[in-house]
């Protein structure tokens, strides 16, 4: 759907989003007279929203959920939180929390385990708690006359394959997995060796090759990052939150969200500009009142209570958590950033570095798995710096991209790959192509993005991305503000909408295979941190963006889709080395849905003739056809 025509002012609802976020609309008579009203693309899109954008949901058995009274009595529960809690939640915590929930909205706070542990849990009214995913049983309870309150408790040990995907995140053995996770709840390393039928000696070996393999360097830094691993995504430390959460002062929720982190107690110090006798009185203060005597385990409920209060704001509870074929791995960089990206192996084929796109691509649609398996390929997402569980750059994006690329490869112990990329991925894969031209084979750009051009944008939300290049002084809010439309249903209506008018393969792509159900999980992963990926990348290309003069590869294929549109744009990669360029009569911006067979025989670069699958045109390029799309 094209944006309509300009009309005045922005309006009402979009200025007020501005400003709700902390932007500046740029009110020159210069933004005025150009075609630039972004209102105009967000309304094409469905509306505006300022609700909390939706958490990835942890794994099954991490959540359990109780139904309490108006007296805090547990009235019905489910299988997990029964086995995990007492039958008498009528604590002085619990009663604490009632009255905070009184007050207004979800209350983030601890109560004891059948252990005497301190747990993380949120009480809601059930209106806040609507998109919480409740059983039968807890619903019908709810239906019942009298007040209830509902109960969330988050605690990720309880998550039965903790083990095996921890391994697989950071590359473990079974042995270092198992002595990282039982580090979540055990005293002490001895303790844990004890518990996992080890020697000492051993489990400390194992404890340190794992913390080398996650890049961290103290026990509460290893927490934190199992912890972060199974909500998808780190919560925010806000500290007001955090002290009424764990019934402490600001100062004290300051050192623990500081020594979550894992630093020491003279850098606490230091960073908070106190002497480290105050930070120890703080810590010391802060462990009698929540009811633990470490900092690891200090860390650890910090940043469950943080994760849980972002998933009692959510819109929705969001499971995004991937097909279940890439495994996903997350590696140190020297930094200390943290770089994520699905491997879909095998191990011995062909390493392809598949760079996703604005907001989907982070996994692989089925017939594409198998169409790039077959014709030999390992198929490796990097998730973008920013994206995912990827960490933001520090300073300059595409740097940062391409060496996260060449990161990845080096965990896999891979020197060389080939690269495809689309759309706004080109800038990032381009800068791998030119930072470690060693390092790289064939190279495909389907769609890619250029420095601007003129031309009315096929779609609303490329005109939006036209029109942002222009005034990269809204990229923050605007992008913010779409990600807080990603609920679920209401994101698969934007979805439906901003692909309307445009390529029939397109929207035909959104009917078949699940088509639209992958990309709105692809969309609320990629995004579901923040939006600050989509906004440093955006940013990149206003920043007046070219193609590097010098990159690597053996060979390059630049294509594009009819079905888009636009001009001749070859001058831009023309002095890329061995370069063709091919015009490919079916498919869009969906091609990797559409017609997975095209995109592979691209990749596979076979043979260049292929006179049976691609004419000469009459400007010398090939055009691709004969591809029907299938169910």
């Amino acid at each position: 759907m094209n944006p309509s025509e300009p009309e005045g002012e922005l309006s009402d609802t979009f200025q007020a989003g501005i400003e709700a976020l902390g932007g500046v609309w740029p009110a020159s008579a210069e933004a005025r007279e150009e075609e630039f009203h972004l209102d105009t693309v967000v309304r094409s899109l469905g509306g505006l929203a300022l609700h909390e954008a939706p958490f990835d949901a942890p794994p099954p058995g991490a959540l359990s959920f109780a139904v309490l009274d108006g007296d805090g009595c547990a009235r019905a529960a489910d299988a997990d939180f029964v086995s995990l809690f007492p039958d008498d939640l009528r604590t002085p915590r619990l009663k604490a929390l009632l009255r905070r929930a009184e007050d207004g909205g979800p209350s983030v706070g601890l109560i004891e385990d059948r252990a005497g542990r301190p747990a993380a849990v949120c009480l809601a009214p059930p209106k806040d708690a609507s998109h919480w995913p409740l059983d039968a049983r807890l619903q019908d309870e709810l239906k019942r006359p009298g007040r209830r309150w509902v109960l969330m408790a988050f605690v990720p040990t309880a998550s039965p394959n903790l083990n095996e995907q921890a391994a697989a995140a950071f590359g473990l053995s079974r042995l270092q997995a198992a002595v990282a996770v039982a580090m979540l709840e055990a005293p002490t390393l001895e303790i844990a060796a004890e518990r996992l039928g080890v020697k000492h000696g051993t489990a400390k070996d194992a404890l340190r090759d794992a913390m080398r393999k996650i890049g961290v360097a103290r026990t509460p830094a290893l927490v934190r990052s199992l912890t972060d691993l199974i909500c998808n995504r780190p919560g925010d430390d806000d500290v007001a939150t955090l002290a009424a959460a764990l019934s402490v002062t600001p100062g004290e929720a300051r050192v623990a969200q500081l020594a979550s982190g894992g630093i020491t107690a003279a850098e606490a110090a230091q960073t908070l500009g106190v002497g480290r006798e105050t930070v120890k009185a703080h810590l010391k203060s802060t462990f009698s009142k929540v009811g633990v005597g470490r900092v690891k385990d200090l860390g650890r409920i910090s940043v469950e209570l943080a994760a849980l209060g972002r998933m009692a704001r959510a819109s929705e509870l969001a499971s995004s958590a991937g097909d279940g074929e890439g495994r996903l791995r997350i590696v140190p960089r020297e930094d200390g950033r943290r770089v994520a990206f699905l491997d879909y192996g095998p191990a011995g084929a062909r390493p392809l570095l598949f760079c996703h796109a604005l907001s989907s691509g982070r996994t692989l649609p089925p017939r594409l798995r198998t169409t790039l398996r077959e014709a030999g390929f390992r198929p490796i997402i990097p998730q973008r710096p920013g994206y995912g569980l990827t960490d933001p750059d520090r300073g300059d994006y595409l740097a940062a991209a391409g060496d996260d690329m060449a990161a990845v490869l080096d965990a896999l112990n891979v020197h060389e790959a080939d690269v495809f990329a689309r759309d706004i991925a080109t800038a990032a894969a381009l800068a791998f192509t030119e930072r470690f031209p060693d390092r790289v084979g064939r190279v495909l750009l389907l769609n890619p993005e250029g420095p601007p051009s003129s031309g009315r944008p096929r779609y609303a939300i490329t005109a939006a991305a036209s029109l942002l290049r222009r005034h990269p002084e809204v990229t923050s809010v605007f992008f913010e503000l779409l990600r807080r439309q990603l609920r679920t249903a209401r994101l698969a209506v934007l979805v439906r909408q901003s692909f309307e008018g445009g390529a029939p393969s397109d929207i035909a792509a959104l009917e078949y295979a699940q088509g639209l159900a992958w990309i709105v999980a692809d969309i609320q992963a990629l995004t579901a941190r923040s939006a600050r990926g989509v906004v440093r990348e955006r940013l990149a290309y206003s920043a007046g963006w070219r193609p590097p003069a010098a990159v690597g590869g053996r060979s390059w294929t630049v294509a594009h889709c009819v079905e888009l549109g636009g001009g001749d744009r070859r001058s831009w990669w023309s002095h890329f080395p061995d370069v063709r360029f091919v015009n490919v009569e079916e498919g869009g911006l969906l091609l990797q849905l559409s017609h997975p067979e095209i995109l592979t025989r691209l990749l596979a670069d076979t043979d260049r003739s292929q006179s049976q699958e691609a004419s000469a045109s009459p400007r010398g390029e090939k055009t691709i056809t004969r591809s029907p799309l299938r169910r």
